[in-house]
């Protein structure tokens, strides 16, 4: 080999050496930073193992702890429930004033007690994940109109303003938690209350349609007054638990600083939110936003009443309805409405359910909600109209839809149409276009006087001697005393001064005895207990032909 060949060759390893060297340097490079990110990567992983074990042990501790306060509260709730209910007893028992006194200073406390431990509990139960919430169909405008009626009693002894100004639009029936939709609202307003000596307090409501499909709906509320107002820094401070106001003087407002943490647990449970508008010494806002409510299928409304249609009167024969809804509790609504009748119930939760339904059972008739998952109302409609073995069967749709275009096509495709939320009667009158049915004569409604007799009773059996004897001075008292203060009160809406005027003629009937008084004073009290005002007001209008009737017993 010539010395030149012996150089190219030397130069042609030497060029491999290089580039072998080269990836053996690149080799190193990766070797270093894969160690590197291994090493990184287990220091990760060994923060992350002792970030899980600190988060294991808080919530391990945070789970003692409400357990623990879950427990106690359990257990000092049951010796305060007899605390309370002895004092009760004892109250009625003793005469001496001084001794009332102390009994009514432990009865204050106990109860102030007994909502600390509620207040603890509920707490607890949010935090565990043990409270679970009870959707049913909820009368929405009584339970924000009941406020009034519940701190009417305070708002007249602060001499401020209470207004309730609510969206006629919002639909009278909502599918909600009613009992934490209460809570909500008395803590709310309650706090209001509590902190606002002068001005006013507004309960606002109103509601937004976040789909064109009218069946669920945003409700929003808001709680205004012109109190004390909070300081900018510490308006989110006030939603935590135990946190109260800084410079807040308990000795006037008292508290624990529960009801507002509550409160917000309680909205984000029901998928909503709270938020708080303040200017120091200029009063506050409190805003809440519920989403995705769905509207009830029926409404609790008595129409049927007000436009001289008695339901309870038509009688169908046999037939077979099937109920399509995708909420379980709109289910529920329509066929407590169609219990009384004789109908066999099927269920379908989508448009599928109900295809197959219609094809086994072939039922009588169809309510088809239009919006749910999987298959809507409008694609099962159209595919059981065009099938001949069901194509006759009538389809009644059941909306929330009030766009005129969405009307339009659902009329064309359904035999009949129900906007949500319908009343009993608009239900029962929609089946009478496609059921047989018979409607049956009304039975004659008793007069006062003799409604008001125990049943099954004669008048010369129900009245003692001594009853009889002094009717006519119950008479002259109900006439003279008690008819101008049902003037007054008739219309009220004010539960206190109700519950006065039952208590003022629950002591005249045990003083008279006279057995058709006593049962319109008891079935009065029995509603003013209820807190059901509008059976209240249906009780009151029988005072007149009470009083009409003894009149006319003592004549004869």
């Amino acid at each position: 080999m010539s010395a030149d060949d012996q150089i190219k060759q030397l130069q042609k390893e030497l060029r491999v050496l290089k580039h072998e060297f080269e990836r053996l340097k690149e080799n190193r490079v990766l070797l270093e930073q894969r160690w590197l990110f291994q090493t990184l990567h287990e220091e990760i992983e060994a923060t992350n193992r002792e970030l899980d074990i600190a988060r294991e042990a808080a919530e391990e501790a945070n789970q003692s702890k409400s357990i623990f306060l879950a427990n106690m509260s359990h257990e000092i709730r049951t010796p305060m429930n007899a605390i309370l209910g002895f004092t009760e007893i004892l109250s009625g028992l003793i005469d001496d004033e001084q001794h009332l006194e102390y009994l009514s200073a432990i009865q204050t406390s106990g109860k102030s007690l007994l909502g600390l431990i509620n207040d603890i509990l509920d707490l607890t139960k949010v935090e565990t994940g043990k409270l679970e919430l009870e959707y049913e169909a909820v009368d929405v405008q009584s339970v924000f109109l009941e406020m009034k009626h519940v701190f009417s009693q305070r708002i007249r002894d602060k001499g401020i303003d209470f207004i309730i100004d609510i969206d006629e639009s919002l639909p009278s029936v909502l599918i909600l938690d009613e009992v934490r939709m209460r809570q909500v609202l008395l803590n709310l307003v309650g706090n209001a209350v509590k902190f606002t000596d002068g001005g006013y307090i507004k309960l606002s409501v109103y509601n937004r349609y976040p789909e064109e499909d009218r069946s669920k709906l945003d409700l929003v509320f808001s709680i205004a007054d012109t109190g004390i107002g909070i300081p900018e820094d510490q308006m989110e401070k006030i939603f935590d638990a135990f946190e109260q106001q800084k410079g807040q003087s308990f000795a006037q407002y008292g508290g624990t600083g529960l009801g507002l943490a509550i409160t917000k647990k309680l909205i984000e449970m029901m998928k909503g939110e709270i938020s708080v508008e303040s200017e120091v010494g200029k009063g506050s806002t409190f805003n809440v936003v519920l989403k995705h409510v769905d509207v009830a299928s029926v409404s609790k409304s008595e129409l049927e009443r007000e436009l001289g249609i008695d339901v309870e009167s038509v009688v169908f024969d046999h037939a077979s309805i099937l109920v399509v809804d995708d909420v379980a509790i709109n289910r529920n609504l329509v066929n407590g409405y169609l219990e009384p009748y004789d109908f066999t119930i099927f269920e379908a939760e989508n448009g599928e359910e109900a295809l197959a339904c219609i094809r086994i059972h072939k039922p009588g008739l169809v309510l088809m909600d239009m919006k749910m998952p999987v298959m809507d109302g409008y694609e099962a409609a159209k595919i059981s109209k065009e099938t001949p073995e069901t194509g006759n069967i009538p389809v009644i749709a059941l909306t929330a839809a009030v766009m005129k275009q969405s009307e339009e096509a659902i009329r064309e495709l359904c035999d009949g149409y129900l906007r949500k939320p319908v009343s009993k009667m608009d239900l029962v009158a929609e089946l009478m276009k496609f059921l047989d049915h018979t409607v049956a004569e009304p039975e004659p409604v008793p007069a006062v006087s003799e409604s008001l007799e125990p049943e099954g009773v004669t008048s010369s059996e129900v009245h003692s001697d001594t009853a009889l004897e002094n009717l006519p001075e119950l008479a002259q008292i109900l006439e003279t005393e008690i008819h101008p203060i049902w003037e007054e009160l008739k219309n009220s809406s004010v539960i206190t001064d109700i519950s006065d005027f039952t208590r003022r003629n629950l002591e005249l009937s045990n003083k008279h005895e006279y057995a058709p008084f006593t049962s319109w004073v008891n079935l009065l009290q029995k509603h003013v207990t209820m807190f059901d005002l509008d059976k209240v007001h249906e009780t009151l209008e029988e005072l007149p032909g009470l009083i009409h009737a003894i009149k006319k017993h003592i004549s004869e």
